[in-house]
């Protein structure tokens, strides 16, 4: 069964051929089998394109010394960066962008773009941002916290907070990270959709969606405000269907974490409803939308007001496709249905008379609804348009800016 999943849905994967399998087994406990893929490693490299690849040796010297760096720094700023090419005779901003973009293309450093945090700082020890990010997204129950620092710091609240709102204080940001790195950090964490910044109150705070507690509740809002939410089932209902690949672990998260973000820029949006499987969120005082993941492979949008439904769905798919771009590399693929709902219709002595109680639910493909011009998804709102771009979606585009085209 692995076999066959491995086969069909991944074929860029490296066969097996000595044990007939797409998978290399590793013990290690004896290290078992780690010569076989350290050498189907080797050759698969050796073929690579980028193997063939010129590189100017005043290059490869920069990257030397940037390396000798990491030896005391985990990371080097762009400005020391560029004193080290200009002793090379390396001087156009230009040549040491595409420089830096070469190096980051093949995993020797880690160089951002998107925002300008993320382009004053070059990574040479990748450990250090796992290191950094493993601090905030955790399991607190397994991975245990130096409670009394903390105690000492003032932060245990700020602790608890995280850990049962997936709400983190920035003094708590700066107690683990460092003032010197919390820009930085703050933006890799918006850049790859695990954080966004909560817009809902006057502390400041960052919600980490993949801490939103568990539980299928529907009552309680994150900071523990008490609120009776409408129906989540009356209003129109579409489906992201992924059982035809595979959801993985975290694009819910993500697409929620994109959904506050769009919410807390909109005038009269109020404070969330979030688990970790399931969301009520408003986009605005009058757009209320429910999401939910069922069943490990589909995502179920919501809408509770029906004329909100067609511009609704193209901002939720243009989330789906960024989300798609910036993490996924473009694997993610899904198909869309819409709940149409029929109402029974029966003839008493010539009078029609509806049956309200038998209402039945059918679903329809996003070719049929767009054939029918299926209401409310389609009418008000062309599907092929919209504010954001193919260029808008781009990993190297500013989730900011993602963000303002959303709300046009």
């Amino acid at each position: 069964k692995v076999n066959l999943e491995l086969g069909s849905k991944f074929t860029q994967i490296v066969h097996n051929r000595k044990d007939q399998r797409f998978f290399f087994p590793i013990d290690n406990s004896t290290s078992k089998g780690t010569d076989l893929i350290r050498g189907i490693i080797e050759m698969v490299t050796r073929d690579q394109d980028f193997m063939q690849k010129l590189v100017s040796l005043r290059w490869m010297c920069c990257l030397d010394k940037m390396l000798e760096e990491s030896d005391s720094k985990s990371w080097i700023s762009m400005k020391d960066v560029k004193k080290l090419a200009k002793g090379l005779k390396i001087t156009a901003n230009e040549e040491i962008n595409s420089m830096l973009a070469l190096f980051h293309e093949l995993g020797v450093v880690m160089h951002l773009t998107a925002t300008q945090a993320l382009r004053d700082v070059v990574t040479l020890k990748p450990q250090w941002l796992i290191n950094s990010l493993s601090k905030v997204i955790r399991d607190g129950r397994i991975h245990v916290l130096e409670m009394d620092s903390i105690e000492k710091a003032g932060l245990r609240k700020d602790v608890t907070k995280l850990f049962q709102h997936a709400l983190a204080s920035r003094d708590l940001l700066e107690y683990w990270w460092g003032k010197k790195n919390i820009e930085f950090l703050l933006d890799l964490m918006r850049q790859a959709l695990l954080l966004s910044d909560w817009e809902f109150g006057s502390e400041k705070l960052y919600l980490i969606p993949s801490l939103a507690p568990h539980g299928s509740g529907r009552e309680r809002t994150l900071s523990g405000n008490i609120r009776i939410p409408e129906n989540g089932s009356v209003g129109a209902t579409c489906i992201f269907d992924f059982s035809s690949s595979y959801l993985p672990i975290g694009v819910f998260q993500r697409l929620v974490c994109i959904c506050v973000s769009h919410s807390g820029r909109i005038s009269g949006s109020e404070e969330p409803i979030l688990y970790n499987k399931w969301s009520r969120i408003r986009f605005g005082k009058k757009n209320v939308i429910y999401l939910e993941e069922r069943d490990a492979s589909k995502i179920l949008l919501t809408v509770a007001k029906e004329k909100s439904a067609s511009s609704t769905f193209v901002a939720i798919l243009s989330m789906l496709r960024k989300i798609n771009q910036d993490v996924m590399s473009q694997g993610l693929t899904w198909d869309v249905k819409f709940e149409m709902k029929k109402t029974e219709i029966e003839s008493n002595n010539g009078v029609s008379k509806q049956k309200r109680s038998n209402v039945r639910t059918e679903l329809v493909s996003y070719k049929e609804a767009k054939m029918q011009n299926l209401k409310p998804w389609f009418g008000e709102v062309d599907f092929q348009r919209s504010n954001v771009s193919d260029r808008d979606v781009h990993s190297d585009v500013d989730i900011s800016l993602f963000l303002r085209n959303l709300e046009n």
